[in-house]
């Protein structure tokens, strides 16, 4: 037995509540090295926080909303929904399910236009689409969770608070950051401007909020996430363990975070980068 446990390292004297944002795979795909990675370091911050006696909240953002699930739930649909019970069933094997989907949606144009109109009652809240987009969270979820206890990893279904758990809040961020002055109407995008981002052109880079089309963004997601564990989570500090291709995006959201009020200076956020694994064809 150890004579000192904690090796010689103190406990906080200020001990923190901390997010910590990572693996965040994608309902209906199966996890890739990047997802993997992610998964194993921020397994490892989240065990290292709470060993120096910092309270941690694992948080799986999952991909588990928008346009790509009116074409899985109208392939389901096509396959017959009690395939997706069975473990040996076609949408247990998520890559092939999805390649078949999307397959499909760029082939036949009459499914295609079934799946435009599946997303529009998603978005709206049909509950018959709702139970079908869970049929398909529900096989994902047994995938992750194979997946995780195969590698000692401590996420839980209760840790996961996906896309979806935010749509609902996606048009008050955009009110209230047009009601500040923070977000315009340009080009008939709702767009934010945070200073000192520029494009090659040297022109303002936008944060895209609302797209032309009414529908929102990854930022207004991710906007609407740094409010909400600000406001009601209570968190000092939010790590996000995402991959380095995502770092513009990060230090945009913040900037707008910031400028929005939600994030203020006693909140830490950082991006943890995680780098590439590139393929042979780089």
């Amino acid at each position: 037995v150890l004579a000192d446990e904690r090796l010689a390292v103190p406990a906080a004297q200020a001990p923190q509540r901390v997010v910590v944002e990572y693996s965040s795979p994608n309902v209906a795909k199966e996890m890739h090295v990047g997802h993997l990675r992610t998964t194993i370091v921020g397994d490892a911050i989240a065990r290292i926080l709470e060993f120096l006696g910092h309270e941690v909240i694992r948080d799986n953002h999952v991909g588990d909303w928008g346009t790509p699930f009116g074409m899985l739930i109208e392939h389901l649909l096509d396959l017959g929904e009690e395939a997706a019970a069975r473990d040996d069933s076609s949408v247990s094997d998520l890559t092939a399910f999805y390649q078949a989907a999307r397959a499909k949606f760029d082939s036949d144009e009459a499914f295609a236009e079934r799946s435009r109109r599946r997303v529009v009652s998603l978005q709206a809240g049909d509950g018959e689409t709702l139970r079908l987009w869970q049929v398909l969270v529900d096989v994902s979820k047994r995938y992750f969770n194979a997946v995780y206890d195969r590698m000692g990893i401590t996420l839980t279904d209760d840790d996961i608070k996906g896309e979806s758990f935010y749509n609902a809040m996606l048009p008050q961020v955009c009110d209230d950051l047009e009601a500040a002055g923070i977000a315009t109407i340009s080009e008939g995008a709702l767009c934010a401007f945070p200073p000192g981002f520029k494009g090659r052109d040297g022109e303002p880079l936008p944060v895209i909020l609302r797209k032309t089309d009414g529908g929102y963004n990854y930022s207004t997601s991710d906007l609407a996430t740094v409010r909400y564990r600000v406001e009601n989570e209570h968190i000092d500090r939010a790590i996000y363990v995402v991959g380095a291709p995502q770092s513009l995006h990060f230090q945009m959201v913040f900037a707008v975070a910031r400028m929005a009020g939600w994030l203020t200076g006693e909140v830490r956020a950082e991006h943890a980068q995680i780098g590439n694994v590139l393929g042979t064809d780089g």
